[in-house]
């Protein structure tokens, strides 16, 4: 099966079920992108917004990575506390909490946080995997571990990264220095290690709003990631055959029906979740389309895109 019919079959099963939770979430998520990581751009990278990469730079940190931080508080966070009591005690319709969603506060520097360590996992991948790509494998993890524990100057979107891990928990970096040791050993031993990639990059996110969310909540994350990569590789098949790069999905561990079940699992975690955490039984479908439109809306990005 070759990826155009991979994508038509992915997106005949979620189908589009957006019913605006995750719209007025995307609203906040490309608001704080433009204010906390344009004025970044400017400093340290102001060509990248002439690079093809550019979307998917913004997608990636706006659509996938941020959107999971507030996601997270949305189902668990002690921003929406109050308002999770209010709607099951006032039995508020599903519209006028989505209408309540959009004027919940949540602190500038949660939210900057969350923009920062999202921009970071997109950018780990970015340079590992194309700005870097001519080098050995153990020389551009030695490169980006660099950035991730010292300051970089003058060097593009190194010296971007170097600034936002520099803002960043210390303890979640440990997770990216860790990512690039395995994304290096698997490209020379030809090992799939997707493990520390989905670990890392949750563990970075979740030390920006672990003051918001319980260490437990990281399980609906762990869930989340691993769907997504399980996604991207399983549409970008060809792409990774070309650039030599070991996949589950290439030695036969995952496949449509892996991928259908693992987002079987987010939808499990996060309805768990929400019971867990006081939200109204009539919300709980509302919470599973919208999972399903992200995935909808995932399946059709990657769909348009290459690897690379």
């Amino acid at each position: 099966m070759d990826r155009d019919k991979r994508v038509k079959e992915l997106l005949s099963f979620y189908k589009d079920n957006d019913d605006k939770i995750i719209s007025v979430l995307f609203n906040k998520t490309y608001s704080d992108f433009n204010n906390f990581i344009e004025p970044l751009i400017e400093i340290h990278c102001p060509e990248v917004r002439t690079d093809k990469f550019y979307k998917k730079f913004v997608l990636g940190s706006t659509e996938l990575y941020a959107l999971g931080g507030y996601l997270m508080i949305l189902l668990s966070g002690k921003s929406y506390k109050k308002y999770r009591f209010f709607s099951r005690k006032l039995m508020l319709s599903p519209k006028i909490f989505i209408k309540l969603i959009k004027f919940i506060p949540i602190s500038k520097e949660v939210r900057k946080k969350i923009m920062y360590s999202a921009v970071c996992n997109v950018l780990l991948d970015e340079i590992f995997d194309n700005d870097l790509k001519k080098l050995n494998p153990y020389k551009r993890a030695e490169i980006i571990k660099e950035a991730l524990t010292k300051r970089v100057y003058n060097k593009g979107k190194l010296s971007l990264l170097s600034y936002l891990a520099s803002n960043l928990d210390s303890k979640a970096v440990e997770h990216g220095l860790k990512w690039c040791d395995a994304e290096a050993k698997s490209l020379v031993k030809k090992e799939s290690l997707r493990e520390y990639g989905i670990v890392g990059s949750m563990e970075l996110l979740y030390s920006t709003i672990s003051g918001e969310n319980n260490k437990k909540d990281l399980r609906l994350m762990l869930e989340l990631a691993s769907f997504v990569q399980m996604l991207d590789d399983y549409i970008d098949l060809e792409d990774d055959l070309k650039n030599g790069v070991t996949t589950p999905v290439i030695s036969g561990e995952w496949n449509f029906k892996t991928v259908i079940e693992q987002f079987e699992k987010c939808i499990f975690s996060a309805i768990e979740l929400s019971k867990n955490n006081g939200v109204s039984e009539k919300y709980l479908l509302l919470i599973e389309e919208n999972l399903k439109f992200i995935a909808y809306n995932l399946v059709k990005k990657m769909g348009n895109r290459s690897a690379n």
